[in-house]
């Protein structure tokens, strides 16, 4: 039996519901049946012209949470939808349960993002650290942002890693708060077992909550998020600075010309976020050391670039 793709309507829009007619017949073109089904279409992976943005661009378009305007955040719906609108880069946070397994998740608490298994709100403030990793079962973490993600499980960090060495992507993960030694152990030991060192920064606010890891790669890449531009930035930037790791200032892109310009100087490179809008891409781009906008997926950093 042979299928054939008669026509695909490529400007149908994210986030539609489409309708789908299939016609199966054998070798002498004899109709065995025809049917029409609707057919979910959420985002742009089923545009074959999105713009790619490659691993090693000199502005690297980084997908903040995974390509969240349409899937749910972190999710690996979300990560898989970003590989197909063209980025290789993926952005992601850390919380644990409390049995200690490392979780894709942005916030303490699940109820933002979580639904009760029958799709209801979850009524008590409820937090991961209080939730073994079995009982995570208990909890929907798709049918949030729409049924076609019922039954969205919550991503390990783990199968994080697997995802982006099966995808070709570099991971971009925050600590969220200072972790334990056993904590940055064990994140350490996952990476490495997937062979993945060469393809992660670690990022966060408290750049001292990074200094364990450093300790167990002192090759890493790490990425310092925001903090005032002044003669103190710049000191305790140079403190984590060594001839082997890669610092960068992953700063918010509400700074001003100017300021971005003094990190450029310091011959930092620099990692802007979350930008939705091209303005804001065009802003930055003739300053050379900003090699990152990170964005939700709303823009396509490349097309972005050459408007």
């Amino acid at each position: 039996m042979t299928f054939y793709a008669y026509e695909w309507a490529q400007d149908i829009p994210g986030d539609q519901v489409g309708f789908l007619s299939i016609r199966i017949g054998n070798y002498n073109n004899e109709t065995v049946t025809t049917g029409t089904f609707p057919v979910d279409i959420i985002g742009q992976s089923f545009k074959s012209n999105a713009t790619d943005n490659p691993i090693d661009a000199k502005v690297k378009g980084i997908n903040h949470r995974g390509f969240n305007t349409i899937a749910p955040e972190e999710s690996r719906s979300a990560y898989l939808l970003s590989k197909r609108n063209g980025y290789h880069h993926w952005e992601g946070d850390i919380n644990w349960t409390k049995d200690n397994v490392p979780m894709m998740i942005h916030d303490l608490t699940i109820n933002r993002t979580a639904r009760n298994l029958d799709g209801s709100k979850i009524s008590v403030n409820t937090n991961i650290t209080d939730i073994l990793y079995q009982d995570l079962a208990n909890f929907d973490f798709g049918i949030a942002r729409g049924e076609r993600f019922k039954g969205e499980p919550l991503l390990t960090f783990e199968d994080l890693v697997k995802l982006a060495r099966y995808n070709d992507t570099f991971l971009h993960i925050e600590f969220k708060y200072e972790f334990t030694q056993e904590q940055v152990q064990t994140l350490h030991n996952i990476v490495v077992k997937y062979n993945m060192l060469d393809r992660i920064g670690w990022q966060a606010f408290g750049w001292d909550w990074l200094k364990p890891m450093m300790e167990l790669e002192p090759n890493g890449q790490y990425e310092l998020l925001g903090g005032d531009v002044t003669d103190d930035y710049f000191t305790k930037m140079a403190a984590l600075k060594t001839n082997a790791n890669t610092i960068i200032a992953s700063q918010n892109a509400a700074l001003s010309v100017e300021d971005v310009q003094k990190i450029a100087d310091k011959g930092y490179p620099i990692y802007l976020w979350t930008v939705d809008d091209g303005d804001t891409v065009r802003k930055f781009r003739d300053i050379g050391m900003v090699e990152g906008i990170m964005t939700n997926g709303a823009i396509n950093v490349t097309d972005e670039l050459t408007k």
